[in-house]
């Protein structure tokens, strides 16, 4: 059978021919590869042509995104861009402008709420830049400073607590505070959260509405300081996915509720928590807090000057009580327990503490994805600063 193959010339055998063509012509190497030669400057024509070309494909892209009322539609846009332009991410934005980076050129556009297209820059991924040492000299390189703006778009300033595989974790600097004073949550009798009719006893021991009261904030206390944790991430920017107190486990969220198990005593040693039916209906201790503690401590930024909560439960017990506590981390930076609610050896229920179970607040916010560093040092006076 006759070879109908194709027989036309390729194109690198074409670039060939034109450069013998050209050297048969008198024109030198010098002339061809120069700076300033022909081959650069053919280098740089197909730049232009390429750049103009990506352009011209977002452009299409945003003509097709706009609705009905002639609003350009940001989830539309980011599908399209997506689905019919191949090797390009977006910064899965929330909110204008969208950031759209080819992969293989590097070059990165962005898109703004009107359809106006303009070259931005490549800014180094949050994950590049914020490192984490423990054995480093400097803060900097140690546990960088940066800002976070927070949904009440005041401005947090953070270190960072982890950066690794399960990503990257911003801690306030300080407690926070609301006009200079500390913002102190309260557990234990007092807590806004509960009321006495969120516990239920059944036992033949003793409780008044005031022990209910207690017993039901411990049981709910991790819960309760992630949920303020989560009052602060600003969810318009998409910067943070999730928050969480300190000393949660990493991975906590409000849709992710507290799972600890209840605790029992069945030891031979003192047996009042099971003659008065007080096994089985207090959460029980944890060792939840280790992680993010012992990490602050190695970073140096556990010892703030004031206490703040640790999202973790404790339980002492002995022949005369049962006492449940709630960690926290003292002025002078040591973890301690703080009882909130006990039960005596005599069956009778009591308060611990009373209503000065009150201490600071330091969130954790858990980076998205593709968050950019565009700008600062790192440093408490220039802070690294955050965009999506």
């Amino acid at each position: 059978m006759k070879d109908k193959r194709n027989k036309g010339i390729t194109l690198i055998a074409l670039i060939v021919t034109i450069i013998v063509l050209l050297l048969l012509a008198g024109t030198s190497i010098q002339m061809l590869s120069a700076q300033n030669g022909i081959l650069t400057n053919a280098e740089l024509a197909k730049n232009s042509v390429d750049n103009y070309n990506e352009k011209e494909q977002i452009e299409t892209e945003v003509f097709g995104s706009f609705d009905r009322k002639g609003k350009l539609v940001l989830e539309t846009l980011d599908s399209n861009i997506k689905n019919h332009i191949m090797g390009v991410t977006t910064n899965d934005p929330v909110k204008f402008p969208l950031i759209v980076t080819y992969t293989k050129s590097g070059n990165c556009y962005s898109i703004s709420e009107d359809g106006d297209i303009k070259k931005a820059i490549n800014y180094p991924t949050a994950l590049e830049v914020l490192g984490v040492d423990i054995n480093a000299s400097t803060e900097v390189e140690k546990s960088p400073f940066v800002n976070y703006t927070d949904s009440n778009e005041n401005t947090i300033l953070c270190r960072v607590l982890y950066n690794d595989e399960n990503g990257i974790d911003l801690i306030s600097s300080n407690a926070l505070k609301n006009n200079g004073s500390y913002i102190l949550v309260t557990l234990g009798l007092c807590d806004p959260k509960v009321t006495y009719k969120d516990f239920t006893y059944v036992g033949s021991g003793t409780m008044n509405t005031s022990d209910r009261a207690a017993a039901a904030s411990y049981n709910r206390a991790l819960e309760t300081l992630n949920e303020e944790a989560e009052k602060y991430r600003n969810k318009a920017d998409g910067i943070a996915d999730s928050a969480r107190c300190v000393g949660s486990l990493r991975g906590t969220t409000i849709d992710n509720p507290d799972t600890s198990l209840m605790y029992n005593y069945t030891g031979s040693f003192w047996t009042y928590m099971e003659t008065y039916n007080w096994n089985g209906i207090f959460k029980d201790s944890d060792i939840n807090s280790y992680n993010d503690y012992f990490r602050m401590e190695d970073l140096g930024i556990n010892n703030i000057g004031t206490g703040y909560w640790l999202a973790s439960r404790n339980i002492y017990e002995d022949s005369t009580s049962t006492q449940f506590l709630m960690r926290f981390v003292s002025e002078s930076g040591g973890m301690i327990n703080h009882g909130i609610f006990l039960v005596g050896s005599n069956g009778s229920a009591g308060v611990t503490s009373g209503s000065s179970t009150k201490y600071g607040f330091r969130p954790v916010f858990h980076l998205s994805s593709n968050v950019k560093v565009i700008s600062g040092e790192g440093t408490e006076s220039s802070p690294y600063i955050l965009d999506k």
